[in-house]
């Protein structure tokens, strides 16, 4: 509620006498008078100019003193009214003097309540309240004083509240219809897509649309602005109209020829539609319509790349995935081309025809190979594109398995999804403990040769063990090693794959060829650590020194001993790598020992520890070379040179029976007695093997004997042995 405003009332009773003009005192001039007429007639005139100067005078300090103080002089005037010129002039000009400072001090009101009202934005009515509040209550103290003045000044006052109510009013309408507006866009808004969405189905909006203008007239909103926005929420719905229409049409093309044809006559699908929006609604059609045929073009042009791909990759001898052939005819199928569906299905046939090639052994992979060639041969126009690309696939995969047999098993495996774990030095150094091949069948290394060795059967060839990235970093690990950690290492090989283990070494890459497989395969056969050692150290000098030390037997005496010893293995490849090894160790023993080698001896002794001799002290007692009735013939490394020297020895007092079971029936059926008393031998460049010869120097048969063979033979057939324990006190092999 507005506050009440106090009206002007006075305050206090007069507490002072209104001063007066003094009196005058004419009886003297009017008695002069009646001494004549003239005389009567100037006092007359000087009486009433007295009279009219001395009310001039008290008027002007009437007005004069109210001036300095209107209230004062009201407040003597509250119980009687003026009386006289000075009091009537005082009166008047204070209730003047009033009037307008209440004027400026209700006009003051007034505008403060303006601001307050545009500030709260209140009711207009309130506003209304208060103003004809201060306009009454201000022109009423006044008009207790002065009826015309308060007359006068409420008409004043209320011209000016009526001022500020119209000036609020024009504000306040325009924020409400700005309320109003606001209010309908947002319903509107709403509206528009409850209708879209109808009108896209294939809905009834009528409902709708008289829903929206019974809340746009709800909302006050102007009948032609009501008008105009049903008729905005009309298009909208029948453009949504056309819209879903198109997207439901099974033949996109045909419907824009019905719309454009309709455009006449809109009663089909353009009715409702004026005709800008059925050119906008023709363009957007025709741009959708093209943008699917260009995604659809685009989308078989990626499926047919897809088919080139794995086509290609097939034909390369890359092994593809089922899903992935699955998910290419669904992509191909969902196109809907001909031309792409049948391409992935081709692809099909030809994964079908060759994925089973990949893992199989050799020998199926070329029965499928001739298969193919077979229906390239068969085939017609319609299917020889599809018969190239299986004989391709097929080539490539048995090159792929052919390449793999000869380099790279273990990966080859992998590739084909037989997974085999992966092997690091650590494992085989952990197979120095005990002996895995028996004691743990599941161990990573027994799997490894179990694995490969069945692989190479079924494919008829030599197993490799390793893959290029295990053999390197085995090679690493040698090269960067101690001689004893060389040692354990060798030892894990030879317990994870015992007979095969000289093969495995020989697989092992350091980028200096075979030099691990040699110097391994020596310590293996012998088991002679002090020898290997000697490798390892020697290897080490000549990496650091670059020459061996000065003092070596010169050249000349030991390619003398070389090639005594080394000329049954008949030279090549295989004696050269003997003799580096052998080179190395001599190295090593030449720099440590600081002996003189001018005989050779020392260099004679290394060679044959090289091809399996070992020694005490000087003395060798196992393998090597040995002169053997005048051939050169490479023992076993467990051959003791005592058995050796007793199957020399009694050979001629072998039996026919003993004979035969060596080298045969027929061939022993052909020895005489006198051959038989004068077997002699021929070596061969096999460790262990010999030739049996007659007394004419002639080969006995087409088969080696073994030297241990032939010992255990004679020992059992009673012909008396001599141990190595009688002789040398060596208890060792």
């Amino acid at each position: 509620m507005a506050p009440r405003y106090p009206t002007y009332q006075r305050s206090a009773r007069l507490s002072a006498s209104i001063t007066t003009p003094p009196n005058v005192d004419f009886a003297g001039l009017r008695e002069a008078a009646k001494g004549g007429q003239q005389i009567s007639q100037a006092a007359d005139r000087v009486v009433s100019f007295a009279a009219k100067e001395i009310e001039t005078q008290s008027k002007f300090r009437g007005a004069q003193d109210a001036a300095a103080n209107p209230t004062g002089t009201l407040e003597q005037f509250q119980d009687s009214g003026p009386s006289n010129a000075y009091e009537r002039a005082a009166y008047d000009a204070a209730v003047k003097i009033s009037s307008a400072d209440i004027e400026v001090k209700a006009r003051r009101d007034i505008a403060n309540s303006l601001m307050e009202w545009e500030q709260s934005k209140g009711d207009p009515t309130q506003l209304q309240a208060r103003l004809a509040s201060i306009s009454a209550g201000y022109s009423d103290a006044i008009a207790q004083l002065d009826p015309v003045s308060g007359a006068r000044l409420n008409g004043i006052l209320s011209s000016a509240g009526s001022s500020a109510f119209l000036s609020y009013s024009e504000t306040h309408l325009k924020e409400e219809q700005k309320r109003l507006a606001a209010g309908w866009n947002s319903a509107s808004s709403s509206y528009q897509q409850e209708i879209e969405i109808a009108a896209r189905n294939g809905m009834d909006i009528g409902p709708t649309l008289a829903a929206a203008q019974a809340t746009a007239n709800n909302l006050g909103v102007a009948p032609a602005t009501v008008t105009s926005s049903v008729e905005k929420l009309r298009l909208a719905g029948e453009r949504a109209r056309v819209r879903g229409e198109f997207d439901r049409a099974a033949d996109k093309q045909q419907y824009i020829n019905d719309f454009m044809a309709d455009v006449g006559d809109r009663t089909g699908p353009a009715r409702g539609l004026f005709e800008a929006d059925i050119k906008t609604l023709a363009s957007e059609m025709d741009a959708t319509l093209s943008g699917a045929r260009s995604a659809a073009k685009s989308t078989i042009t990626a499926v047919n790349g897809a088919t080139r791909d794995f086509v290609g990759a097939m034909t390369s001898g890359n092994r593809v995935k089922a899903a992935n052939i699955a998910e290419l005819n669904s992509r191909a199928e969902a196109t809907g081309d001909l031309a792409a569906i049948a391409a992935a299905n081709n692809a099909e046939i030809v994964f079908q025809a060759t994925n089973p090639m990949h893992g199989a052994n050799k020998f199926t992979q070329a029965r499928a190979v001739e298969n193919a060639f077979s229906f390239v041969r068969n085939a017609n126009a319609d299917t020889i594109g599809v018969a190239r690309d299986i004989l391709s696939a097929a080539e490539a995969i048995q090159r792929q398995t052919v390449t793999a047999l000869e380099t790279d098993q273990v990966s080859y495996l992998n590739n084909n999804g037989q997974q085999l774990r992966s092997i690091d030095p650590a494992d085989i150094e952990a197979a120095a403990v005990g002996d895995p091949m028996l004691s743990g069948v599941g161990s990573i290394l027994a799997e490894r040769r179990t694995r490969i060795d069945n692989f190479a059967a079924q494919n008829a060839v030599d197993p490799i063990y390793f893959n290029k990235d295990e053999s390197r970093a085995f090679g690493v690990f040698l090269e960067n090693t101690t001689p004893a950690q060389a040692l354990i290492f060798l030892e894990g090989l030879q317990n994870g794959f015992g007979d095969k283990a000289s093969v495995v070494l020989g697989q092992i890459d350091n980028g200096e060829g075979n030099f691990w497989a040699d110097a391994g395969a020596v310590y293996q056969a012998s088991r002679n650590n002090k020898f290997f050692v000697d490798v390892f150290n020697g290897r080490e000098y000549l990496a650091e020194k670059g020459d061996a030390p000065l003092n070596a037997a010169d050249k000349e005496t030991r390619t003398e001993i070389t090639s005594s010893l080394t000329s049954v293995m008949g030279g090549g490849d295989l004696t050269a790598r003997m003799q580096n090894v052998a080179g190395f160790a001599y190295t090593s023993r030449l720099a440590g020992g600081a002996v003189e080698d001018k005989d050779g001896s020392l260099w004679r002794r290394t060679l044959q520890e090289a091809m399996g001799a070992t020694y005490k002290d000087d003395k060798r007692l196992l393998g090597g070379v040995f002169d053997m009735d005048g051939q050169n013939v490479i023992l076993d490394p467990s051959m003791s040179i005592v058995d050796t020297e007793y199957v020399e020895d009694n050979v001629n007092m072998m039996s026919a029976e003993t004979l035969a079971a060596l080298v045969g029936e027929d061939a022993a059926g052909r020895v005489s007695k006198t051959d038989l008393a004068n077997i002699g031998f021929l070596g061969t460049n096999r460790a262990n093997q010999v030739y049996l010869t007659n007394a004419m120097g002639a080969r006995i048969g087409s088969r080696p004997v073994y030297l241990t063979e032939l010992r255990n033979m004679l020992q059992r057939q009673g012909v008396p042995r001599i141990t190595l324990g009688e002789i040398g006190g060596y208890g060792g092999r």
